[in-house]
């Protein structure tokens, strides 16, 4: 169903006349409708995830298989966008509306842990060809003056010449690919080093110390999260400022500086 709604949506980029509100408008429903219809088919990640712990999948075996399906991810989405620029994204995203078929109804029916953690690599394959591609075929489907609106604030800097800071991810490098214009306007940001805190606790947990039942709060003496000091932070920053940046940063490890929090 999804592969049908994505091969009826528009394939081409579009040119508008910027006088006819009527056109815009109905360009901005269509869409809509094209998200709404996909967005019913798709479902969390916490559901794969609960899956693999309903069929026998261990908490570490869990953690390792989002870690997988993260790496696949990752891997593929400049493969991704780089396809979507030559053969169009709506044969990208439509390709990759089937692995999601693919992958979900083979998680549903297997119990077996070897195929299941095939099909995580798989409907991370998914992700990659939708996510960055879908945004991106999104943008160029909006009326110039509305692509902001269309897609956020990245999108709105990179149209006023503005910076923007991203959040938690490095948000510059995941969307580089699909749109360097956007990418290069991403000042830098402010992450949450998932993969470290997950790093942690399986080691934790195979060393036999792992705090169950308990919260933990991992900020910059543990890499729980950070600044993304990628090329556009550095190519774009002042020296002074970085070196403020820097001095924060070492106060704040090494408990100079207290940093509130709500979570008391």
């Amino acid at each position: 169903m999804s592969v049908m709604i994505t091969g009826w949506a528009p394939k081409t980029v579009r040119t508008f006349d910027t006088t006819s509100a009527p056109a815009e408008a109905a360009t901005r429903i269509r869409m809509g409708s094209h998200a709404r219809r996909i967005s019913l088919i798709n479902f969390p990640d916490a559901l794969v995830l609960l899956r693999l712990h309903d069929i026998g999948f261990s908490v570490t075996g869990v953690i390792l298989a989002y870690v997988g399906y993260n790496l696949v991810y990752s891997l593929l989405s400049y493969p991704a966008g780089a396809v979507a620029d030559k053969l169009g994204p709506h044969r990208v995203i439509g390709v990759g509306m089937l692995v999601f078929g693919v992958a979900y109804a083979g998680l549903g029916l297997t119990r077996s842990h070897v195929l299941a953690a095939v099909l995580i690599g798989v409907y991370g394959v998914f992700t990659a060809f939708t996510d960055g591609v879908g945004k991106a075929w999104v943008s160029s489907l909006l009326p110039n003056q509305r692509q902001g609106t269309g897609q956020g604030v990245f999108e709105a800097a990179a149209e006023d010449g503005k910076w923007a800071i991203g959040v938690d991810s490095d948000q510059a490098t995941i969307v580089e690919s699909a749109d360097p214009k956007q990418a290069a306007r991403i000042l830098t940001s402010m992450m949450k080093n998932v993969d470290n805190s997950l790093f942690r606790g399986i080691k934790l947990h195979l060393e036999g110390k792992a705090p169950y039942g308990k919260a933990e709060a991992l900020g910059l003496a543990e890499g729980g999260v950070g600044l993304a000091h990628n090329k556009y932070y550095d190519q774009n920053t002042p020296a002074e400022v970085k070196k403020l940046v820097d001095e924060a940063e070492q106060k704040i490890i090494k408990g100079e500086i207290k940093v509130d929090t709500a979570f008391k």
